[in-house]
């Protein structure tokens, strides 16, 4: 598995990052980017020990399901983050103060420091999809990126209050008023 891969899933351990294996076709453009088999290498034991023997250990590859980035978030989550979005102003640039990713974080109980690889493909996907937008705008003579509602998620649509144990139990609380 990539750095890059690892960071947006949050796994973070080197030795975890390089016992998942990506096995897919050789040739790129025959399947969809996320057709890939993952497999993890693990130890085990064989359990013939005997007495102050230690029991021998093989290597074996397991099935290893990719999580999902968006896994925990509903459009409660998305609608929160335009709420915020069309209340103040937000920076598409990791490096700001004012980066989108900490809405993001605050709405969907995450950490800014060992999520920040999910919290920018959620924001990627959610741009992708044209749920949020980039407008440049002119700030002391320079070009900056600003991050603004695209598409509205139409408020009927929401789903409640998430359960806090699901997303973040400072996701809920922190994302300001309840939805409509």
């Amino acid at each position: 598995m990539s750095k890059a891969e690892a960071e947006e899933l949050g796994i973070s351990d080197p030795q975890v990052r390089r016992s998942l294996v990506r096995i897919d076709t050789g040739k790129a453009n025959r399947a969809p980017p996320d057709a890939a088999t993952w497999i993890k290498l693990e130890g085990q034991s064989l359990e013939n020990g005997e007495g102050l023997e230690p029991s021998d250990f093989v290597g074996v590859a397991t099935l290893w399901e990719k999580p999902d980035v968006f896994h925990g978030l509903t459009n409660w989550h998305l609608y929160m983050v335009q709420q915020g979005l069309a209340a103040g102003d937000w920076r598409e640039s990791v490096q700001a103060k004012d980066w989108v990713g900490h809405l993001v974080a605050s709405v969907a109980g995450l950490s800014i420091e060992t999520d920040k690889g999910r919290i920018k493909a959620i924001i990627r996907t959610w741009k992708r999809n044209g749920a949020l937008s980039v407008e440049h705008r002119a700030v002391n003579g320079r070009d900056v990126p600003f991050v603004i509602v695209g598409t509205s998620v139409d408020a009927s649509e929401v789903s409640t209050l998430p359960h806090l144990q699901t997303c973040g139990a400072g996701g809920a609380e922190s994302a300001g008023s309840e939805p409509l």
